[in-house]
């Protein structure tokens, strides 16, 4: 399956890879985000990426003893992680139906078919660990939970519109090149 990448503009258009960077002028950023990521071409760029010195400076760093992609944070970027946090949560808050928040466990056990179907998407990159003769996986995905909640569910058309959200910590090994600070 060859993948396909489009471009949302402000206006809530959608073109084009080729298109956008032949009708606008993209910044050297998301030019290099488009090379790398839709057109699969390497970044020239050398040293250590500049997005890493503003993280640093706003309090984000990578765990020294971990895998690739676990972030610590100080107590400035642990602030701004709760004020995202909290951001977004108004931004549900003002859509105009109820929309609630949940979480889930961040463990889940792989004898279960529907556990093994979405893990498979995953595949390599999940954190696995064996326990009393059970092969558990952690969190992976923030919907997996919410999915599995909603299943529990006895809904009638009086609680429609039904909406729910998740703000979680998810595991997976990072692969090199991906984007390591979208929280």
């Amino acid at each position: 399956m060859k993948n396909k990448y489009l471009i949302l503009r402000k206006d809530g258009s959608a073109v084009e890879v080729d298109q956008y960077l032949a009708s606008e002028d993209p910044s050297r950023e998301m030019k290099v985000l488009i090379d790398r990521e839709a057109k699969q071409i390497a970044s020239a760029q050398k040293g250590e990426p500049k997005y890493l010195q503003y993280a640093n400076r706003l309090g984000f760093s990578w765990e020294k003893n971990s895998g690739i992609g676990f972030v610590n944070y100080n107590h400035k970027a642990n602030l701004i992680l709760r004020l995202v946090k909290e951001y977004s949560r108004n931004l549900v808050n003002e859509i105009g139906f109820p929309i609630y928040e949940v979480n889930g466990s961040n463990f889940f056990d792989m004898q279960y078919p529907v556990v093994q179907a979405y893990a498979n998407l995953f595949a390599d990159r999940l954190f696995k660990s064996k326990q009393d003769k059970k092969e558990l996986v952690m969190l992976y995905d923030a919907s997996y939970p919410q999915f599995n909640l909603a299943g529990d569910y006895q809904l009638s058309y009086r609680d429609l519109p039904f909406a729910h959200f998740s703000i979680a910590d998810c595991y997976r090994y990072e692969q090199s090149g991906e984007c390591m600070l979208l929280f």
